[in-house]
């Protein structure tokens, strides 16, 4: 008897819990709100594509070289079924980490238990907003627009910003309250890669390098499509700080009293613009919680995810002076001090895009023409000048299999195992 009671005991309150829990968090109206205008804008989208498609094969077949369009470009030519090449679109600030599959299109953002740790991995290095299982598509650069294949970002109930439109992006349309824009600059699911690729170093601090190491041995250039900016001054107040490079814009903090909640531990950087340019930030700080920045008229404060993050602080001139200031103030709700120790990095870099756009022509030269595509096959035809790698923005997972002129070929984790790879050989 006491044993029934019990269980139904739990069972109450575990279904009362569950009930009450779910009822504050998952609010159904907040998740459907935007759902038909996407839908719409989705199928607005989806129907310019097809249009468009149809419109480069007739250019090619009536010999018409300057009718070529988009599908030429992109290489991306046939695709049974819609009729619609492979493309990822994402909302410029997510809902939820799975937008893709809330509101039915091919994303970018991903949160799953069994994600591989590769991708998540190469993400973070990206500086893209990642933990050990999910990243969220925030603030990226055209470089990773163009790699991941991000055509479309979409905007719920505002316009753009002048600094996404100037800087990467074209207006679409407006679907009721869902504003969409397009990235003229993009690379299909798979484009030819100099071999060099093998060699990519991803495990650095800095995301800005990682970029343009990228751009080095993929598209086999020497410019760099980020620029860094040094720090004019980086003062930490309330801490002792240990340098890790001579720049001083990495280093390591330790609290005298972290049970000092009074004496706020917080850190304050200034850049001061040597050109006209547009600017990026990354901030690492596991401890703090949001980031403050302002120039000029501009103030704006940004949360961190897992204490990271880049944000586009937009076009400054020559001379201007970015200040960055962040407290390293998150710990637990009933932690009793701050966290006594940790690692800080704050960098600034200007966008190249001149740099950017001779690394996009030349690697948009021997794209993946995408014949058919399943969520667990993809056939294309590729045409390399020479041998090399076929660089796909595929995570990377040792459940894949390659097939090259329908012989098996080995699959290549690239980017520390972070998205697949396949050697290719000259020709067709």
């Amino acid at each position: 008897v006491l044993l029934t009671v019990l269980l139904v005991c739990v069972g109450l309150e575990t279904s009362w819990s569950m009930y009450e829990n779910l009822k504050d968090s998952g609010d159904r109206e907040e998740y459907i709100a935007w759902m038909d205008d996407t839908e719409r804008a989705m199928q607005e989208i989806e129907a310019a594509e097809k249009e468009s498609r149809n419109l480069s094969v007739v250019g090619e077949n009536t010999g018409n070289g300057k009718n070529t369009g988009e599908g030429k470009n992109t290489g991306e030519g046939k695709n049974t079924g819609s009729g619609i090449p492979f493309f990822r679109t994402e909302f410029r600030r997510v809902q939820t980490i799975n937008d893709g599959a809330l509101y039915h299109y091919n994303g970018f953002s991903h949160f799953s238990s069994l994600c591989p740790g590769g991708i998540c991995t190469l993400m973070e290095h990206l500086g893209v907003p990642a933990a050990g299982n999910s990243f969220i598509y925030y603030d990226t650069s055209p470089l990773i627009d163009a790699v991941f294949d991000v055509r479309y970002v979409l905007s719920r109930g505002e316009e753009f910003p002048e600094e996404d439109l100037t800087w990467k992006l074209t207006p679409f349309r407006r679907t009721g309250s869902v504003y969409s824009a397009k990235n003229e600059r993009v690379l299909p699911i798979g484009f030819m890669a100099g071999e060099d690729i093998l060699d990519w170093e991803t495990i650095d601090s800095e995301p800005f390098e990682v970029q343009n190491d990228f751009v080095h041995r993929a598209a086999g250039t020497d410019k760099d499509v980020f620029r860094k900016i040094l720090p004019e001054a980086i003062t930490a107040h309330n801490m002792e700080v240990e340098d890790v490079n001579e720049v001083g814009d990495e280093f390591n903090y330790y609290l005298e009293d972290p049970f000092d909640l009074a004496s706020i531990p917080w850190v304050h950087a200034e850049f001061i613009m040597d050109r006209d340019q547009f600017v990026t930030l990354y901030v690492d700080a596991a401890n703090a919680a949001h980031v403050d920045c302002s120039f000029g008229d501009m103030e704006e404060s940004w949360s961190l995810s897992s204490g990271r993050g880049v944000f586009q602080i937009g076009n400054m001139k020559e001379g201007e002076v970015l200040a960055v200031d962040f407290r390293l103030t998150d710990r637990g709700e009933f932690e009793p001090s701050y966290r006594g120790y940790g690692e800080i990095s704050v960098f600034a870099a200007g966008w190249d895009d001149e740099a950017f756009q001779e690394a996009y022509d030349r690697l948009s030269r021997q794209t993946l023409q995408v014949e058919r595509f399943k969520d667990t096959e993809i056939r294309g035809r590729v045409t390399a000048k020479e041998d090399g790698i076929l660089f796909t923005s595929i995570p990377y997972t040792a459940g894949w299999k390659a097939f090259v002129d329908g012989k098996a070929a080995d699959v290549i984790g690239l980017g520390d195992n972070g998205v697949v790879g396949v050697a290719v050989s000259n020709g067709t």
